[in-house]
């Protein structure tokens, strides 16, 4: 049985797959509740600044944290999202809102 933990980060990247120009990179059979996406073409350090405009906070993961990750997948920069158990559908909706609008 599926906690809310694991709900609500699922939710998270379906609802991030179906926005033009984000990819989800998480991967694995067990995915914990940290979402990770960059958006096409938008440097991320101006999108995590753009979303904490709204309250809405990512960080921003650098290639020299993870360098064999962004070397195989071309990326320079990826925004975690970490999702936890108190967020709310309505927060994950306006997450995405504000990534299409801020494209």
């Amino acid at each position: 049985m599926l906690c809310r933990i694991h709900i609500t980060p699922a939710v998270t990247r379906e609802s991030l797959a179906d926005v033009a120009g984000i990819t989800v990179h998480d991967r694995g059979s067990n995915l914990s509740g940290i979402v990770t996406f960059p958006v096409k073409n938008v440097d991320s350090l101006i999108v995590k600044a753009k979303l904490a405009e709204r309250g809405l906070n990512v960080s921003v993961g650098e290639q020299q944290a993870t360098r064999m990750y962004m070397d195989n997948t071309g990326l320079s920069t990826v925004m975690p999202a970490s999702i936890h158990y108190y967020n709310t559908i309505q927060e994950i909706a306006t997450l995405c809102r504000e990534l299409i609008a801020n494209k």
